[in-house]
């Protein structure tokens, strides 16, 4: 953290002091009591809270205050296992004379949330940017700098005044651990406006090769109805609640306008249920007909229960996960003989009764996707084939699937992989319309493993892609349509 810390005179200030342990025993801090410990200084100021660690000061006269305290660790019998003292000097400072309204100091607001453990590899470049609000219709009042305590090697770009919202700033870090970094480092950043009011202390940990869990699997995606409540989420290694006691969310938004509809916390909310490698939520929410929709997780929805707790990474990518409502069909008793093979809603009408029904989607086809889906995915050696649904609700419309490996073409044809297959289905019949093995490059940097188009008519359709010759792999797949002459 920074060895000076200032405060304005004539106000009561709280600070977190950041503290780690890299085996993920129980962290403490306490005041240092002993000449030992704390030589002169060892008189407490303020009031202390031990986990986390935050002192809150009153700032009643100007001049400069030394902080002594000693961060412990402890075992499973509440034992200390080790101290380690922590000193620093309060730097109290006259109140900003400006002509100036606002009064408030910048926040730092992200994009990784405050005190996040993020797990990093060495010799892998990691970036992020740091994000700072500053406050106040104040034309005159900019962000000035971000002051940091950063590991060697870290390199800040230039701050960025946002075009799109004049009170906000993004300073791009960029940061290649080495294997001399492998434990535990801190980024502490205090942001300072041109007033030179500070803003308060921020830390992020990083705890060099110890990979976060990832996200392997999400449902439901595609096609669901209006009361769709129930979705999960699964990870490639075992994970606990966050350990953040508020303000991390699963949020929900409409694809037309990208305006947030729904948000759940996953740090204390009843609706949210945590097993060894998955999470299950439920929602309360009545989607919109026709709608698409995407969903956005911060970081830290899930947290590996070792080290400082390394949290998921944020998904903010608006095509990761999505969804389509389906459109409701009334349709009487003599209808349900028709050739349609999905209905979100049948309606039953007799002279005397009226039932409603919502059945799920044919259970023989589990993934349902709507035009300009971008989404990756994957095949595994026990799930060869990956296969989905989609609809299509005009006739003569230009469908195009294809499987984008993002690697450069001379690799891809170099390394031996043989090219997956992509077929294309009529669903009501079974018939096999169209099949394909062959891409084409994009730029000349990456190769699209296969790309199959064809002009559908209205109805169902499926797609399956497979490899006979090489068991699994990861792709991006892209579903597109051109409809009336414009690209969907």
């Amino acid at each position: 953290m920074n060895p000076i810390v200032q405060f304005e005179v004539g106000k009561i200030h709280t600070i977190r002091i950041p503290m780690v342990d890299s085996d993920g025993d129980y962290v403490r801090c306490r005041w240092a009591n002993s000449t030992e410990e704390c030589g002169s200084i060892c008189t407490p100021k303020g009031f202390l809270r031990s986990n986390p660690c935050e002192l809150t000061y009153n700032a009643s006269r100007i001049g400069y205050q030394a902080i002594a305290l000693v961060i412990e660790d402890f075992d499973s019998n509440n034992d200390v296992i080790s101290a380690v003292p922590l000193q620093f000097l309060i730097h109290i400072v006259n109140k900003t004379s400006v002509d100036s309204n606002c009064t408030e100091s910048p926040i730092y607001i992200g994009e990784r949330q405050p005190d996040s453990c993020i797990g990093i590899q060495s010799n892998e470049t990691f970036t992020t940017n740091i994000k700072i609000h500053v406050p106040c219709e104040d034309l005159n009042n900019k962000l000035r700098e971000i002051l940091t305590v950063s590991p060697s090697g870290l390199i800040k770009g230039e701050i960025i005044h946002d075009q799109s919202d004049k009170n906000l700033y993004v300073m791009p870090i960029e940061w290649t651990p080495t294997s001399d970094h492998v434990g535990v480092q801190q980024l502490c950043m205090t942001p300072v406006d041109s007033h030179g009011r500070l803003g308060s202390q921020v830390c992020l940990t990083f705890q060099v090769d110890v990979y976060p869990p990832e996200i392997i699997h999400f449902t439901p995606t595609g096609l669901v109805s209006t009361s769709q409540s129930l979705w999960t989420i699964e990870f490639d290694r075992d994970i606990v609640r966050s350990r953040r006691s508020n303000g991390v969310y699963i949020r929900f938004f409409k694809h037309s306008n990208n305006q947030e509809v729904y948000r759940i916390d996953v740090a204390n909310d009843n609706n949210v249920f945590y097993q060894t490698r998955q999470i299950t939520f439920n929602t309360n929410c009545l989607w919109e007909q026709n709608e698409q929709y995407y969903i956005l997780l911060d970081s830290g929805i899930a947290t590996l229960n070792e080290s400082c707790g390394i949290e998921s990474v944020p998904i903010d990518n608006h095509y990761t996960w999505t969804f389509q409502v389906a459109a409701t069909e009334i349709t009487t008793m003599e209808a349900l003989s028709t050739t349609e093979r999905f209905v979100s809603t049948t309606t039953i009408e007799t002279s005397t009764t009226k039932i409603t029904t919502i059945p799920s989607p044919r259970p023989e086809c589990l993934r349902w996707f709507y035009f300009d889906t971008i989404s990756n995915e994957s095949t595994s050696a026990t799930e060869p084939t990956f296969s989905f649904c989609f609809i299509v609700n005009k006739t003569l419309t230009d469908v195009t699937i294809s499987a984008n490996t993002w690697v450069s073409c001379q690799m891809w044809k170099s390394s031996g992989t043989a090219d997956p297959l992509i077929e294309l289905y009529f669903e009501s019949n079974n018939q096999l319309l169209a099949q394909n093995d062959d891409g084409f490059n994009v730029e000349t940097r990456n190769c699209y493993a296969a790309v199959l188009s064809y002009r559908l008519k209205k109805g169902i359709y499926r797609a399956i892609i497979r490899n006979s010759k090489c068991a699994h792999g990861k792709f991006e797949l892209r579903l597109s349509a051109e409809i009336d002459g414009t690209f969907k």
